[in-house]
Formats: structure tokens, sequence, C-alpha cells
């Protein structure tokens, strides 16, 4: 592991997710899928940005985001606040990709915290920087539930747990993740 710097750190993961992108994605062409595509990828960003976090990687049409716990840092909280945001201009979002001519691109989102490892990672030659850990994976796994159980965000109970003003949230049947409960959550108020 020569040449990589990693470290430990609590964190926020925020997924970002197009809803039935399969489905959009068989009705584009090529150009017109990229260009959708990067319409949403700087939609999200504007939230991520907006929160004090960082767009890790776009993992096809989802964005991998991340708040880190640096400082006096409320990571959760401002990932609550993005998510609250998003959910409060999602019909904006959606009118304005239709007034543009594109794809209404709904979308899901997901959060959760915990300690990642964040930091540049790869080869000798090409490097990025990422986060992995548990995290990352429990907020893959909620993507996937937010779409059986048609929700537009959903976060796990280490995230409401870790904010330092609990808002008000409505708790959902739970999961199990490497063999590890995960409570779940949604926002009561929007």
């Amino acid at each position: 592991m020569s040449n990589t710097f990693l470290q430990e750190i609590d964190a926020t993961i925020i997924l970002w997710d197009v809803s039935r992108f399969s489905r959009l994605a068989a009705d584009m062409g090529a150009l017109e899928l990229a260009s959708a595509l990067e319409r949403f990828y700087e939609h999200v960003e504007r939230y991520v940005q907006r929160h004090g976090g960082r767009i890790v990687k776009f993992v096809g049409d989802a964005v991998l985001s991340v708040v880190l716990g640096t400082g006096d840092v409320d990571h959760a909280g401002q990932a609550l606040l993005a998510i609250t945001e998003a959910a409060r201009e999602r019909q904006s979002w959606l009118d304005g990709c239709l007034a543009a001519g594109a794809p209404a691109m709904d979308f899901k989102v997901v959060a959760t915290t915990g300690s990642v490892l964040a930091g540049y990672l790869g080869t000798p030659t090409v490097k990025f920087w990422d986060v992995l850990g548990e995290p990352v994976i429990t907020a893959f796994r909620l993507a996937g539930i937010a779409a059986e159980r048609d929700q537009f965000h959903l976060f796990s109970g280490e995230l409401l747990d870790a904010c330092r003003l609990r808002p008000a949230a409505k708790e959902l049947e739970g999961i199990q993740v490497g063999g590890r409960p995960v409570r779940i959550f949604h926002l009561e108020q929007i």
C-alpha cells in the first residue's frame, strides 16, 4: 500500500439513485442518456456541496456522496438537511426536466452514518479519492429498500442517533445488513 493515504473517520454517506433507470435508459439514445445523467449529477451536486459534502463517485445512475465528520461538523444533520431540501424541491426538479425537454429523472435518496476509510486508493499510476466501509454497503442496501418500498428517502437509525438536533422521524420495518440489524426511518415532515 505504498503512496496510499487513508484515514478512518466518522462520516455520513448519502446515496442518490435514479428511479426506474433501466426503463428510462431503454427509451433513450446514448447521447440523450449521457446528457440526462449529467443534468441529474449537477442537480445532486448542489445539495451535496451546499451541506458541506463532496461527491465521491458516479456509479451508473447513482451518486455516492459523503459528509465527513471533521471538526465540529454535524455531518448527520447536514445530510438530513440535504435530503429535506431535495424533497421540498423534488417537484420543481421534475417540472424543470420536462420544461427543458429532458426526461423526468425522479430519484431516491438514502443516508447512513458510521466509521469509514476515506482517502486516495488505487494503483501506483491511477488513484481516486474514495470511501470504504460498512456505511457504504448499508447505503446501497437502503437504496434497494427505498425502491422496493417506493420511498423517496430513507435513513438509518445510526444517522438519526448521530444528529445533534433530532428531527421528527417515523421508524419503518428494519433490515439486516451483514447479519446486523439496521433500523430504518424517514422524515415525518418535509
